[in-house]
This record gives C-alpha cells, sequence and structure tokens, in this order.
C-alpha cells in the first residue's frame, strides 16, 4: 500500500522548484557567474542541490524540513551579498528576495505538517 503524502509536502516541493527555476532565471541574468570553471560548477551544483532538496520534500521525507532550516539559517549570512546585488542589479536582487520568500514559505509548510499526518493527508 502507498503512503499518502500530506498536501503541505507537495505545495513545499513547488515552492522548492520555483525557487530553483528562479535561480536558472538568476543565471541567465548574471553573465559573470559564466566568467570562470569555479563560478559555472558552484552555480550548476547549487542548482542541482535545490532540485535534489525540492525532490525529496516531495517524497515526504521529513527530516528533509530539518536540513532545509539549518541551510536557510546558514544562508543568512549572504544577505549583504544580496543586498550588493539588489544595488548592482535590482532584477536579480528582486529575484533573490523572491526566492529567499519562496523558501521561507517552503519550511513553514513543513513545519505545519504534524507529526503524524495519517488523519490529515490532504492538509484539512
Amino acid at each position: 500500500m502507498k503512503k499518502e503524502i500530506h498536501l503541505n509536502y507537495k505545495k513545499s516541493s513547488n515552492l522548492a522548484f520555483i525557487s530553483a527555476g528562479l535561480g536558472i532565471l538568476n543565471l541567465g541574468l548574471t553573465p559573470n557567474i559564466f566568467s570562470s570553471g569555479l563560478t559555472i560548477f558552484t552555480a550548476i551544483f547549487t542548482l542541482a542541490f535545490v532540485f535534489g532538496l525540492a525532490f525529496l520534500i516531495r517524497l515526504g521525507l521529513p527530516w528533509v524540513k530539518y536540513l532545509l532550516l539549518v541551510l536557510f539559517l546558514i544562508g543568512l549570512i549572504g544577505i549583504s551579498f544580496m543586498i550588493k546585488n539588489f544595488e548592482k542589479n535590482p532584477i536579480v536582487g528582486l529575484i533573490n528576495i523572491a526566492q529567499t520568500i519562496l523558501q521561507i514559505c517552503s519550511i513553514i509548510l513543513l513545519f505545519k505538517i504534524p507529526k503524524t499526518d495519517s488523519a490529515d493527508i490532504n492538509g484539512k
């Protein structure tokens, strides 16, 4: 019997996939990312990692919320970088802000899932 996955896992993974998609858009808007092999590798690795997290969320793995929260908190160190991005290229800055909001919403949805979601499969 296939285990039903709580609706919030699906919503959260959708937000994570959208955030990753915005990351692809940012690559096109930031041509200096393609200036060296290391930055290209870092960009591709980061995107693959975010898509991988979104996939793990979609599978309904309960531990992913803790990983996502820790990574988000570590990522808050980069707020100054986001502000500099906003000053240099407002469109990229707005996309970064949108990604941050999407990630916050994704984390909130994951933590709203009850410990035992068998009685609350569809998020009702």
